[in-house]
């Protein structure tokens, strides 16, 4: 009896870490992206975004979100803010 408990065991630690070292690469295939740094920025209703090719430019912009997981996989929030965050529907650092 322990036997077959302790072979379920190793079993489902097996798919386990099967199933982490997949999703661990789907995330770094993922990540490839080049995503957009963004932050806050005075009289902004959304999130600005720093134009990677024109230096000291950038746009506001906003994003709906449902979730916090759609936020995070459109936008970083640079300069060490937290985030990015849906709030009210919009995402925002």
């Amino acid at each position: 009896m322990a036997a077959r408990s302790t072979s379920a065991l190793l079993l489902f630690c097996m798919l386990y870490c099967v199933f982490m070292l997949l999703v661990t690469n789907v995330t770094k295939a993922e990540g490839g992206r080049q995503l957009p740094v963004c932050g806050n920025k005075e009289g902004c209703g959304g999130i600005w975004c720093k134009d990677e090719k024109r230096p000291g430019k950038g746009k506001c912009i906003t994003w709906t979100c449902d979730l916090q997981e759609d936020c995070e996989k459109i936008v970083i929030c640079g300069g060490g803010l937290p985030g990015p965050f849906c709030m009210e529907g919009l995402c925002t650092c």
